[in-house]
């Protein structure tokens, strides 16, 4: 079971984004939070970078990836909570044996940094944390999804995904994996569901418990799951 990290274990978005949009606009790149969160959930540093230069001219160099690093490790140890009920649930996924695992479009000081600071660490051991920098193509093509699989030993059919970006939702589906769409965290805009599942998402879980209950994960209370729980083809 693959999931996520910003927007789906943790809810880093909001604080990733207006950082993102104060620094951008410092640099001639006048975009609020709502515009990086709308173009920009879901892709790597790298891939946004490469967009800003594209579509506004501007060329973002190693300054901007250190005041953004420096300022979002300050904003993270202030602000950063789990994603309401995702403790609890990634717990009882681990309690019962399922394999689980980060897939996360940030850089490998940016999981580390978000699973330590909300506790998540313990049910994420590093070894099973991949980033989009050990890819070539980040999110939405399938690679980092797929290295992944591999590098646990898993049939990317036998994989569940847990996504809460459609440019996520979209490299699941390339990669052949089931697909779960996520909405609980602060960012989710009304219109996320139906946009997670225009682009292949086979269910949209609007929290933690109903996510629990597709993924067919025990309450945390001890008691079985009940009903709609998925499972990849």
């Amino acid at each position: 079971m693959l999931f996520d990290c910003d927007g789906t274990l943790v809810d880093s978005e909001p604080i990733s984004a207006a950082v993102t949009a104060e620094l951008l606009t410092a640099r001639g790149v006048p975009l609020a939070t709502e515009d990086v969160l709308a173009r920009f959930t879901g892709l790597s540093a790298a891939t946004t970078k490469a967009i800003v230069e594209e579509r506004f001219g501007v060329r973002l160099g190693e300054d901007f990836d250190r005041d953004k690093g420096r300022r979002l490790d300050a904003a993270f140890g202030a602000r950063l909570r789990p994603v309401p009920g995702m403790p609890e649930l990634v717990g009882s996924l681990a309690a019962t044996g399922r394999r689980i695992c980060v897939a996360s479009s940030s850089a490998p000081h940016r999981i580390d940094r978000s699973l330590t600071v909300t506790g998540l660490d313990r049910h994420f051991p590093p070894e099973v944390r991949f980033s989009a920098t050990m890819v070539r193509r980040g999110k939405p093509a399938p690679d980092l999804f797929l290295l992944a699989a591999a590098r646990l030993g898993v049939d990317p059919a036998a994989c569940v995904v847990v996504e809460d970006s459609p440019f996520g939702v979209e490299a699941g589906v390339a990669a052949g994996m089931t697909v779960v769409g996520f909405t609980a965290a602060g960012h989710a805009s009304p219109d996320l569901a139906p946009r997670l599942r225009a682009v292949g998402a086979q269910d949209v879980a609007p929290d933690a418990e109903a996510l629990r209950r597709l993924l067919g994960a025990p309450a945390t209370s001890g008691a079985p799951a009940v009903g709609g729980a998925l499972r990849a083809p």
